[in-house]
């Protein structure tokens, strides 16, 4: 009886389901002033417009949506996908944060990632990325770079390097890699101050930085080091504050 019944109960909601996308389909095609030819952008419209309602941590003027701040981004498909793998702590490709270095229009390296082809081959903060496998990339085509340099492990990629330190351009040829994100360290220094480095927000840093507390015997001071830190998960950066901050603070 037990399994009659949920098979009914499914196919009672997979129904109710079809009839709701049907539904929205044909309501976005009728409110839609450029018919069905361009429905996919229309449902992304909607979709995004209902996660910054739900999610964003003002509320959002319509009118101003598209101006929030300059560190709200939209990610769909691939690009949401690998950013995901990113914060979530491994993917394959060549170990960098990078971002759009708007005043030059250039793509500019944050930090390598310890122990990535990329820190193995030298490659440091405020370096700039001009071309990968002899391809020109500009600051705003970071997502399609960053995608490029992603791939199947043991893969070769050349990028075109023009160095921080002298100005110089020069081709580093990288052997793509696993790259597993170890996104906490820490150590005791001198006087009992406890050191953590934190790189980047991703899955679980708010148990780690606390575990590594928790490891520092006698305390008297702490240093929180995020230098070149491009950020990540938000809940995860709130949680870590939360470890130090009194409710309401």
């Amino acid at each position: 009886m037990e399994i009659i019944m949920y098979i009914k109960k499914s196919r009672l909601i997979t129904g109710s389901i079809v009839i709701v996308l049907v539904t929205a389909i044909l309501t976005a095609g009728l409110m839609n002033p450029f018919g069905f030819t361009h429905l996919a952008q229309f449902v992304k419209v909607g979709v995004v417009s209902k996660v910054i309602d739900n999610m964003y941590y003002e509320d959002v003027d319509k009118d101003e949506a598209a101006n929030m701040d300059p560190y709200t981004r939209y990610l769909w498909g691939d690009t949401a996908k690998q950013y995901m793998e990113e914060v979530e702590g491994n993917y394959c490709g060549v170990g960098l944060y990078i971002e759009n270095d708007t005043k030059e229009n250039l793509i500019s390296v944050v930090s390598a990632i310890a122990g990535s082809p990329a820190e193995a081959a030298g490659i440091t903060t405020n370096d700039k990325i001009v071309a990968i496998d002899g391809q020109n990339y500009t600051g705003e085509q970071l997502s399609e770079a960053a995608s490029y340099m992603r791939g199947e492990e043991g893969t070769d990629v050349t990028l075109t390097i023009r160095t921080a330190a002298d100005g110089q351009t020069k081709d580093v040829k990288l052997t793509r890699g696993r790259i597993e994100l170890e996104s906490v360290s820490g150590e005791m220094l001198d006087n009992n101050i406890g050191y953590i480095s934190i790189t980047q927000f991703t899955e679980n840093v708010s148990q780690k930085v606390e575990q590594k507390c928790r490891e520092f015997k006698d305390m008297k001071g702490l240093i929180i080091d995020l230098r070149n830190n491009p950020g990540g998960i938000l809940d995860e950066g709130v949680n870590t504050a939360g470890l130090f901050l009194n409710n309401g603070d």
